[in-house]
């Protein structure tokens, strides 16, 4: 099977909101999770920045995801799922939320879009 190269389009994706995900290429490699070795092939984004592992993979992989224990198992062999150590917000990505054009050597204040990936909620 022949991949596309980087800066390809031919590969599509859409964000759960409907958005289109931009796929600048695809990369396969060997993949560790507790000790059980598998391979993957990820598709290359400058949208995402996390490792996101699909529903093909879950599949070749044969894993069951137990939520009431915090655990899966990933070809019979079970791995405990650890939170997050910080409760501290993280910022994901800026977006600058309109076309603007900024002349050379100068400054602008660019409105934008922050994109968190957790937000610690306040006691009131």
């Amino acid at each position: 099977m022949r991949y596309p190269q980087l800066g390809s389009n031919r590969e599509k994706l859409r964000a759960a909101n409907g958005t289109e995900i931009s796929v600048i290429g695809r990369h396969a490699t060997s993949v560790a999770v507790n000790r059980i070795h598998t391979n993957a092939d990820f598709l290359v984004s400058p949208n995402v920045d996390e490792v996101i592992l699909g529903r093909d993979w879950l599949t070749e992989n044969s894993v069951q995801w137990d939520f009431a224990k915090g655990l899966i198992k990933i070809r019979g062999k079970t791995v405990t799922l650890v939170g997050s150590e910080s409760n501290q917000p993280e910022c994901r990505r800026c977006r600058v939320s309109a076309d603007v054009e900024i002349p050379p050597e100068s400054e602008m204040v660019l409105p934008t879009n922050v994109i968190y990936g957790r937000l610690a909620s306040s006691a009131t």
